[in-house]
This record gives structure tokens, C-alpha cells and sequence, in this order.
């Protein structure tokens, strides 16, 4: 494989590795804090979409509506591979509302298609977070789509939240998870 393919299996093992640490010690600091110094970047389990045949217009081509409601599930699935699920978040009260949302369209997708949906941490600062998608036909390879997605932390009383001090171990999370520059 070529050496991108090669550094992002090194990557996928890593984070295994790494996540294995991180749910069984419990202590995500002493994990996480080091890795982001050394500019680290983890790389999750992509999310699987089978496009459903309700999800096609008339044309036999997927709605172009459905590729913001796949972002949101493979956003939930990312959340969730973090040990981040918004059902824990918002125990902890804190949501996370979407700022904005965009999609670039590449080629159509249409019924039984699979999509394979990457996400990369694009930015994070603490209160706003910006996430990519990278949404592929996992036979063919081909980007149908990319989107990206903005959000923010808020308390469930609406002010704004900073990770680093409401929910540090999260913070820590999203800082090992940005896309080197």
C-alpha cells in the first residue's frame, strides 16, 4: 500500500490501542495530554450507511436531504466511538447544537448503496467544533460526498460552555482528535 495507506493503518492501531487504555484505566489526561503535544491524530472506525430506498426520489437518485441526516448518524456513531455519546453529554449537562452544515455533492448515490462516512476533527477550540465528512461508495471508492458540520457546547440553559473546565476529559478528546495542519 502506499504510505498514506500504510500511516493510517499505523494510525487505526494506535487509536485501538489507545482507546483500549482509555476505557479500561478510566483516565483519559495522562493518555490524552501527551499525545496531543506530540501532535497525534486518531483516527475512528468509519460509520456504514445502506442507502434505503425511501431515501430516493423519483429519479431513483438519493435525495440530497439524506447526506446531512447521514452526517448526523455518523457524528452520533464518532461521539459514541469516543466515549462520548450525546446521552452522556447531556447527563452532564452540556448539548451540542449545530451551528451550521454544508455539502459539497461529487456523484449520486442510489438505493442498496453502502456509503462509508469518515470524520476528522477539522477545528476545535475549546467551545466551537467543526467536524469534515468524507462520504465514499465503499465498492467503487468514489467520493459521493463532503460536508462539514459546526457546533458548539452550551449548558441546557443556553450560555456557552468551555470544555476545558466543564468536561475536561471531552476537551482532552477532541484536541488528540484534530487534524494536524
Amino acid at each position: 500500500p502506499s504510505s498514506d495507506g500504510h500511516e493510517l493503518t499505523k494510525n487505526r492501531r494506535f487509536f485501538m490501542k489507545w482507546r483500549s487504555h482509555f476505557f479500561t484505566k478510566g483516565n483519559i489526561d495522562e493518555v490524552a495530554k501527551p499525545l496531543f503535544e506530540k501532535g497525534m491524530v486518531i483516527y475512528m472506525k468509519p460509520y456504514i450507511h445502506k442507502v434505503q430506498y425511501y431515501e430516493t426520489d423519483k429519479m431513483g437518485i438519493t435525495h440530497h436531504s439524506n447526506y446531512i441526516r447521514w452526517m448526523e448518524e455518523a457524528r452520533i456513531d464518532f461521539m459514541e466511538q469516543m466515549g462520548w455519546g450525546y446521552d452522556k453529554m447531556e447527563n452532564r449537562g452540556i448539548i451540542s447544537p449545530v451551528m451550521g452544515v454544508q455539502c459539497d455533492y461529487k456523484k449520486t448515490t442510489t438505493f442498496n448503496d453502502r456509503i462509508r462516512i469518515e470524520i476528522e476533527v477539522e477545528g476545535y477550540n475549546g467551545i466551537k467544533l467543526t467536524l469534515k465528512y468524507i462520504m465514499k461508495d465503499i465498492y467503487t471508492e468514489n467520493v459521493v460526498a463532503i460536508g462539514e458540520s459546526k457546533h458548539c457546547f452550551l449548558s441546557e440553559d443556553g450560555s456557552p460552555v468551555a470544555l476545558r473546565k466543564q468536561l475536561p476529559e471531552l476537551d482532552n478528546v477532541l484536541k488528540i482528535g484534530l487534524k494536524n495542519e
